[in-house]
């Protein structure tokens, strides 16, 4: 609310009593001011809808990055149910799901260009990390994304032992470059970089706030994430077909991240999640026997894919976003948003 009303972005801490006039990386500050924005417009409701927003965009990316995929639309349907649930666990309106929301468009964005070899969309990647290292200090995912992405297409060209130059892992790594510049156009420069990887350090920070705790496991929630992990063992242990090396280290790498903090659950159901989808596939179709249950099931999925792609949904889908929108920022809605007098008299 301050940076939208005196059009500045404070350098030094102004509400901290201890900390008062100390300097201060403002490495949030776009994202704190979309949601004063929000809730200048439509209370604590509109702070509830700009984060439905975000988060109903960022489980349509999943759905759509498995479709992409070859994942049938009913199964692609399920696991991306399965994400939202996961993602769920750490839904709250903070600038964090602006991370969960981005984390989701990279994904889509290296993956579409992975599986097409098109570089030409890799150029969006640089101007949409600027804004996201803007908004919050998750930022640090993309580039982790970014580098596995190049290290995979540099891997996969050395392999293939060809002799052209490797026009894809080449735009992959100028890509990454690109990005890291961008991450240096806000109010703190580099100094952003120390502050964010900074967190890393603080044992204490780490070792006392709820969410950078490993999970308990006897949250009915967190339970489905063990179900997640419990049936990519018996999937990859199952499956015949190669696995993707790049999905492999994925999984692996976002499951040890979700183990050891809970807050990264969600990144583990939107970037993982998919992977043991198509790899749910290949197990489903490596053994076709005609007459199973488990073929009619696949062939009837599929058929369903195939009458999806005949259908518009992007209207139906626009209208039902600006209809649930003006319903949820209605006056009666505003007395449903509101912090209880009994527990911030």
């Amino acid at each position: 609310s301050y940076i939208l009303e005196t059009r500045s972005i404070p350098r030094v801490d102004l509400f901290s009593h201890t900390m008062q006039g100390e300097p201060f990386i403002p490495f949030e500050w776009l994202s704190e001011a979309i949601f004063a924005g929000f809730h200048a417009s439509g209370g604590l409701a509109g702070a509830a809808v700009l984060t439905a927003l975000l988060f109903g965009a960022t489980v349509a990316l999943v759905y759509l990055t498995m479709v992409r995929s070859g994942v049938p639309t009913f199964v692609a349907f399920l696991f991306a149910f399965a994400s939202m649930t996961l993602q769920a666990l750490h839904l709250h309106p903070r600038p964090h799901m602006f991370t969960t929301f981005l984390v989701a468009v990279f994904a889509f964005i290296l993956l579409d260009a992975r599986r097409n070899r098109q570089t030409g969309r890799l150029l969006l990647l640089p101007p949409l990390m600027a804004v996201w290292a803007n908004l919050h200090g998750g930022f640090l995912v993309g580039f982790i994304l970014l580098f596995m992405f190049a290290a995979d297409a540099w891997l996969t060209w050395r392999g293939a032992r060809g002799e052209r130059p490797p026009r894809h892992a080449v735009w992959l790594t100028g890509v990454l470059g690109l990005c890291f510049l961008a991450s240096l156009l806000t109010p703190a420069g580099f100094d952003l970089w120390p502050h964010t990887t900074g967190y890393l350090g603080e044992s204490w920070l780490v070792a006392f706030t709820q969410e950078y705790n490993s999970p308990d496991f006897h949250n009915p929630l967190v339970k489905l994430f063990l179900v997640a992990l419990t049936a990519g063992t018996v999937v990859l242990a199952l499956v015949r077909s190669r696995v993707d090396l790049l999905g492999l280290a994925t999984w692996l790498l976002f499951t040890a991240f979700a183990l050891h903090s809970g807050r990264n659950i969600p990144l583990f159901a939107v970037l993982a999640l998919p992977w043991l989808a198509t790899w749910t596939i290949d197990l489903a179709d490596q053994d076709p026997r005609p007459g199973r249950a488990l073929d009619r099931f696949m062939e009837w999925t599929r058929r369903l894919s195939r009458t999806e792609a005949t259908l518009t949904g992007w209207p139906v889908a626009a209208i039902g976003v600006v209809v649930l929108t003006v319903a949820a920022l209605g006056p009666d809605r505003r007395e449903v948003y509101r912090f209880s007098s009994e527990v911030f008299p």
